[in-house]
């Protein structure tokens, strides 16, 4: 820590300068990686100085030794915090990367206009000089030392190892190790004699059993292998073209009429309340993000991007089962149902996604329409939700970057990283 005067804008964890339950209790999760900012107004008791810190819209009174702090600014003798009004939108109109994006509706399945987001209420101040950089009212500082590529290493903040958590009554050592249907299992939802149950309930001829619902599965994953221009195909057992013939039924012992019942009458959930036109796979896609929280503990760090499920229309283009599609016309398959996967980037695992539900659907998720929050932000915040407060890393595009994600994201203990480029409200691109 560098030399303090009185008039310096200074910065700490919030649990090291103010009472421990009171930051607690406004951050339940993500106390441990507050900051908050204070001015010095004074020499306290013995080596200590006088700081002014603002918390929650509250200005704090207390005495701390120079090295309780992160940085200390010299700037000039003007409030510490104002309220914040909207940016002069005139001059920076900010855009989704994934502006091109239409459904056949002409709508957006996600709207991540970040222009009319206030800025977030942090200190504003005003003075000339390198370290007063000021744009729609948020302080950017210099780092004598410059900033790391991870911030979190200069907090001391340890990189966090992957690990799959086994139940205990699945052995695994060198005499029986881990098999691919073991990992395959480790991460299904716990509910396959349900599906079998609910699939039984309309399926043609003999109920559904566990061992037959792997082997559909199993068969529809070897077909992403062995692509071919019909599912029929699979089973020929013999081809009037170069391809060798399938022959999956001798192979693994499903009938082609079989596995299509099976298709046709699949039923992934025991939803009876049908409102919700998503019905079908909702309840499904949240078991599927609840086992993973609890068979995978993720390492440090996360990336955030989009996937596309081809969207193979029957007859009509639009209405024959899709509550909405995603038109995109720039990617390889420019029709299709449209995710957000949380990924973590060390391993590779998908630890999260969110199905674009429309526009309008996508408006009643959690922290959307919340002041101060952009669509993207929010976007960020649901798919990170489980780690809040544990100081991972987020990585995203420019579809998700943007002031407002960083400073929402870090209100809840989770850092990011990612590129600005059209959603520039807060930024400084001068």
């Amino acid at each position: 820590m560098g030399k303090v005067s009185v008039g310096d804008i200074v910065s700490s964890l919030a649990v090291k300068v103010l009472d421990k339950t009171m930051v607690i209790s406004a951050h339940p999760q993500a106390y441990a990686t507050v900051t908050v900012r204070g001015r010095v107004t004074g020499r306290g008791d013995g080596n200590k100085w006088k700081v002014d810190w603002d918390f929650c819209g509250q200005k704090i009174s207390s005495q701390h030794g120079a090295k309780t702090f992160d940085g200390a600014v010299p700037v000039a003798a003007v409030p510490l915090a104002a309220n914040v009004g909207p940016p002069d939108t005139d001059s920076e109109v900010s855009e989704s990367d994934n502006s091109e994006h239409m459904d056949i509706s002409d709508e957006d399945g996600v709207d991540v206009d970040d222009s009319e987001i206030l800025a977030p209420p942090l200190a504003q101040q005003a003075g000339p000089g390198p370290n007063n950089l000021n744009c729609h009212c948020l302080q950017w500082i210099e780092e004598n030392e410059g900033v790391t590529d991870d911030y979190r290493l200069m907090r001391g903040i340890d990189n966090v190892k992957a690990k799959l958590m086994w139940p205990a009554n699945i052995r695994n050592d060198h005499l029986f190790p881990h098999t691919p249907i073991d990992y395959f299992l480790l991460f299904f939802p716990d509910r396959i004699e349900s599906i079998c149950t609910w699939t039984s309930a309309t399926l043609p001829g003999a109920a559904l059993t566990p061992h037959e619902l792997l082997k559909f599965f199993g068969l529809l994953l070897y077909m992403c292998i062995e692509p071919r221009r019909n599912r029929g195909a699979y089973w020929n057992t013999s081809s009037d073209t170069l391809e060798t013939p399938l022959n999956y039924g001798k192979r693994f012992g499903m009938a082609r009429n079989r596995w299509q019942d099976i298709w046709r009458h699949l039923t992934l959930h025991g939803a009876t309340d049908t409102t919700n036109p998503w019905f079908p796979v909702a309840d499904y896609v949240q078991a599927m993000n609840d086992r993973i929280i609890e068979v995978y503990y993720p390492s440090s760090t996360f990336c955030i991007d989009e996937s596309n499920s081809k969207w193979r229309w029957l007859g009509d283009w639009y209405d024959a089962g899709m509550p909405h599609i995603t038109k995109c016309p720039r990617k390889p398959e420019s029709l299709s149902c449209e995710f957000k996967d949380n990924a973590n980037a060390i391993t590779g695992i998908i630890v999260r996604i969110e199905i674009c539900e429309g526009k309008e659907r996508m408006k009643q998720k959690e922290w959307a329409g919340v002041e101060g929050v952009s669509a993207g932000a929010a976007m960020c915040m649901r798919l990170c939700k489980p780690w809040f407060g544990t100081g991972r890393m987020l990585v995203a595009d420019s579809y998700f970057a943007s002031v407002n994600t960083l400073v929402n994201l870090k209100k809840h203990g989770i850092y990011f990283t990612g590129l600005v480029k059209t959603a520039y409200t807060g930024f400084p691109k001068a």
